[in-house]
């Protein structure tokens, strides 16, 4: 079929209007977002939104700003009309957060559409116009909610002239609770502004203005300051600071809250530094809630990319990914929270799901050992390493040490012991509580970093089979296996081959038990099948690249190495492992993300007996 000739023309000016509004409004929350977003430039100290039936009634955003010069009120409905840049440069300068002349304009020409605006000490003006069109111009009423100065936008009947629009938006309580996300979210960058927010006549949201960024978080993140852990670092003119809700576990990523430059971005840059930071204190299929904002030099920040301004393009994304991790990363391991405390309220731990664990499932049993072998000195690593002797003989002498508050104060050391709770808890207590230890998951976290710290080393230790394992596989499998050998070995499987498409298995990880050789070489060879070449032996070279299921692999070796519950332990057993765990990173978490260890207040046990 041939195509037919077409001549170029241009498009009349309500559709081109009715297209460029398109890509920066696409719902009731892009409305808002854009009207907020200006209030902000404006200098308000408080914003009021209200809406009905999820905004696609009625939008109105008030605000006590600075407001609009009565004969420049006509000319910021004209497109690309803006107060914020005067020439290109300012492009790369930016510190506002509208600068395009479109987000008025946009509005105004898929909806019915009321402005009023008032500078101090000047009579206001007021404007209504209908898709776009002006179709009434008055000086601002008395009756007006604008006091002294400010600006106050009403959006009615929104994509009322593009009804194809309309059946893409959500229920009305899909939409209400985007547009309550969306204030809480630019809140968090402004704790120095008063949000309210109504939905059909009632308050549903009241922020008032915080004295500190920490008090904002805490406010929206419904929590005490207190359970929020801090934390910030600064490098060649860039920073980063945030907080992360150390109880709080949510079932996906909309808790993780993003700004650059005071701007809320949803940016998959930095989630991954995030969440890639964080994975050795979650549970699998569990978010932190977490604020973090990124502060950079405006020029070295691009934040035009997207019409609707929410997503940005880093000069140096590699400094910025770094930086993010690292100072998240090195928060959780340098933190002098030595437990948890307990609320009251439940925490929300979930068991972590069922593993097909390759490893031996039998019950480690402490093999008796003399007691001049065993030295009272609680922190002597030799103490640790003889108490704690078990079938594969790990001990805790090659944990990693982490330099930080928690082993600068030894707060296990420090407890008093008082005995075990089912074989499983270890009972403590000191001047401010009681503290319960989950042995199991306590031990799990040292072995686990134990593990990760040898493999990224010298690799795992290894024990020969008595009897050598082998494995029939495609000319492909044996090729990729015979090629990474080396890493193979690193992870304590010494292979090589044998005849065709067979491999011989002749060592496996000391803590193995010998009839798995198989299947971890089996899971092993798999995983290096989903790395694409080079990286699979950077994963193992430097231990914060691990894959997750590397990770979940050391894991599992980790809790059958571990000491278990149920399994009776002396006083100076828990001692030893206390200690232990003064000396190893991550140590409030099990590599699950369970809890290790809680504190109970006095006063809370107190109330327990109502006294």
């Amino acid at each position: 079929m041939e195509t037919p000739l077409r001549r170029i023309h241009r498009l009349p000016s309500d559709l081109a209007e009715k297209i460029a509004a398109g890509e920066v409004i696409e719902r009731p929350s892009s409305v808002i977002k854009e009207l907020v977003e200006n209030s902000i430039d404006a200098g308000a100290t408080k914003v009021v939104v209200e809406i009905v039936d999820g905004g696609k009634e009625s939008i109105r955003v008030i605000d006590n700003g600075s407001g609009i010069f009565p004969e420049d009120l006509p000319l910021a409905l004209e497109r690309h009309a803006t107060s914020k840049i005067t020439k290109l440069d300012d492009l790369w300068n930016l510190s506002s957060m509208g600068f395009r002349g479109e987000a008025l304009p946009s509005v105004s020409a898929i909806s019915r559409f009321t402005i009023e605006s008032r500078v101090a000490g000047q009579v206001g003006r007021k404007l209504y116009l209908e898709g776009g069109i002006l179709k009434s111009d008055q000086p601002l009423g008395a009756t007006s909610a604008i006091a002294s100065s400010g600006t106050s936008l009403t959006v009615e009947n929104l994509f009322y002239n593009v009804p194809a629009r309309l059946k893409f938006l959500k229920a009305k309580s899909g939409e209400t609770s985007q547009i309550r996300d969306l204030i809480e979210r630019i809140a968090l960058s402004h704790p120095g502004v008063h949000f309210t927010f109504s939905s059909d006549g009632r308050k549903s949201l009241d922020l008032p203005t915080c004295s500190s960024e920490a008090a904002r978080v805490a406010q929206v993140f419904g929590t005490s300051e207190n359970d929020l852990e801090h934390f910030s670092t600064q490098f060649e003119g860039s920073q980063v600071w945030g907080y992360l809700d150390r109880n709080a576990r949510m079932p996906n990523s909309r808790s993780v809250y993003l700004s650059v430059n005071h701007r809320m971005v949803r940016d998959k840059l930095l989630q991954q530094a995030v969440l890639l930071a964080l994975r050795p204190r979650m549970m699998e299929g569990e978010y932190p809630k977490i604020f973090v904002q990124v502060l950079v030099p405006p020029n070295q920040v691009d934040v035009n990319v997207h019409p609707a301004k929410s997503e940005v393009r880093f000069e140096r994304s590699r400094d910025v990914f770094q930086l993010v991790h690292g100072v998240i990363e090195r928060s959780g391991r340098e933190t002098n929270l030595a437990f948890y405390a307990s609320p009251d309220r439940s925490y929300g731990w979930k068991e972590p799901s069922k593993i097909n664990h390759a490893f031996s499932t039998e019950k480690l049993t402490p093999q008796p050992v003399a007691a001049a072998a065993m030295p009272l000195l609680a922190g002597d690593p030799a103490a640790a390493r003889t108490v704690f002797r078990t079938k594969t003989d790990i001990g805790f002498d090659s944990v990693p040490l982490a330099n930080s508050a928690r082993e600068q104060t030894s707060p296990f050391s420090r407890l008093q012991y008082i005995g075990q709770l089912k074989n499983t808890y270890l009972l403590c207590q000191d001047e401010t509580g009681l503290v319960l230890i989950d042995q199991h998951a306590a031990d799990e976290r040292v072995q686990y970093e134990r593990l990760k710290k040898e493999l990224s080393e010298s690799g795992l230790k290894s024990q020969p089979l008595l009897i050598s394992a082998t494995h029939k596989c495609s000319d492909e499998d044996a090729a990729l296996a015979i090629d990474y050998g080396d890493l193979f070995a690193r992870l304590g499987l010494e292979i090589e081959s044998f005849g065709t498409n067979c491999i011989l298995i002749r060592t496996v990880p000391e803590m193995l038990s010998q009839q798995h050789a198989l299947e971890l070489f089996q899971a092993m060879l798999a995983e290096l099948k989903s790395l694409e070449g080079a990286s699979s032996v950077s994963l193992v070279n430097d231990p914060t690249r691990h894959s997750a299921k590397l990770e979940r692999l050391i894991a599992t070796m980790a809790c059958h190495s571990a000491v278990r519950a149920g399994q009776a332990l002396s006083e100076r057993e828990a001692r030893a492992l206390m200690a232990t765990m003064d000396r190893t990173d991550f140590a409030l978490n099990c590599p699950h993300g369970r809890p290790a260890s809680i504190q109970l207040s006095y006063s809370q046990v107190e109330g327990l007996f109502k006294r």
